[in-house]
């Protein structure tokens, strides 16, 4: 790891780029390629959760996030008019991070790029991964850029390039899972709301189910689990400009194995699932650290292992929850209304909802 050659992260995401500079501040020489040629202006994933936070502590970069950001002390789930089923409080926790960081991905992003120009950490934008070869001495890496194909050499290459990744592919590695019937839709609005702004609001209207969360000022992330997020607010909410609008379908999905010889995935590369719970992008950034930890102490082949059981867990529990929020069902309308409710009054079982929310709870 510490040879003539740096290792090769592909991927500038927050996975990417978290993994590079964990390996960077370990003295490892490291690179990134990314085939997109400018970094996103899309707020994508916003919230950073106490797990995240206590990873980035000794970077220095949890107070930058939370600077940049706003706090998020709970999560609540609400009818149409707005009256609360449920709640979690992260506030019951004591411990230093009991909460989670509203902020855009495009700030997370700039914000660990920002600390990579500091550590000297190139980052190729344009240059995307065609292909690879693996020895035991290690990985050849077909890249093209500016419309030419070259091969570099690396001891290690880290796949951090999203669900359809190039990587797990290349590796012919299978990514087994399923996706929901229906179509999502979400949004970046700016809103007149009396929805809590310091809380993860979940919305259960008739025929659909409602995420909102506030970005910073009246600017919200609107989702739904079906399409025109906009056409469905709940009551006393009223839309103003919309900064962003997409629409996409849900899948849980977990590749078969993380590694593979001198490659590894992480991140979206390895794992997805719904957006309900803001884990997708928390657990990635956990991956990249363990990985590194790994890579460091001289035990990758335990990397693989260990991640999948904690991902399997991750994505069993919230898919659940999902599925919690989203059925029409009429059991599932009893369990919100008064099953879910009786269980979380249970101090214990609050406490290890709360953990799992922010990332805490050991698998």
């Amino acid at each position: 790891m510490t040879g003539d050659l740096s290792i090769l992260v592909v991927g500038a995401g927050p996975v990417g780029l978290t993994a590079a500079l964990s390996l960077a501040r370990k003295g490892v020489r490291v690179r990134v390629i990314e085939k997109q040629l400018q970094p996103s202006h899309l707020s994508k994933a916003i919230g950073i959760n106490a797990r995240t936070q206590e990873l980035f502590r000794e970077t220095g970069l949890t107070e930058r996030f939370s600077e940049a950001g706003h706090r998020i002390s709970g999560a609540s789930f609400l009818n149409a008019d707005g009256q609360p089923l449920f709640e979690i409080s992260f506030d019951d926790l004591e411990i230093p991070c009991d909460n989670m960081i509203a902020l855009p991905q495009s700030e997370t992003e700039a914000i660990l790029e920002e600390a990579l120009r500091k550590l000297k950490v190139p980052i190729k934008r344009g240059c995307e991964l065609i292909g690879l070869e693996q020895d035991g001495e290690g990985v050849t890496a077909q890249v093209r850029s500016g419309g030419e194909t070259r091969e570099v050499r690396t001891p290690l290459l880290i796949g951090c390039d999203g669900a359809d990744s190039t990587v797990r592919q290349s590796l012919g590695i299978g990514f087994p899972g399923s996706t929901m019937k229906h179509e999502w839709s979400l949004a970046d609005v700016r809103l007149k709301t009396g929805l809590p702004p310091d809380r993860a609001n979940v919305v259960i209207l008739p025929q659909r189910m409602l995420f909102a969360i506030r970005i910073r000022e009246d600017l919200w992330r609107v989702a739904s689990d079906r399409p025109g997020v906009l056409e469905n607010l709940p009551n006393s909410t009223e839309a103003g400009e919309v900064l962003w609008e997409s629409a996409f379908r849900v899948s849980h999905r977990q590749a078969t194995r993380f590694s593979e010889g001198r490659v590894y995935l992480a991140g979206d590369a390895a794992h997805i699932h719904s957006p309900l719970g803001a884990r997708g992008m928390n657990l990635g950034i956990e991956d990249a650290f363990v990985l590194v930890e790994k890579l460091v102490s001289g035990v990758p082949q335990t990397y693989s292992p260990e991640r999948m059981k904690t991902a399997s867990h991750a994505i069993r529990q919230v898919k659940l929850q999902t599925l919690l929020a989203t059925s029409r069902n009429p059991i599932a309308t009893v369990l919100r209304r008064y099953v879910v409710p009786y269980l979380l009054s249970i101090s214990s079982l609050r406490q290890k909802i709360t953990r799992e929310s922010l990332g805490l709870e050991p698998i």
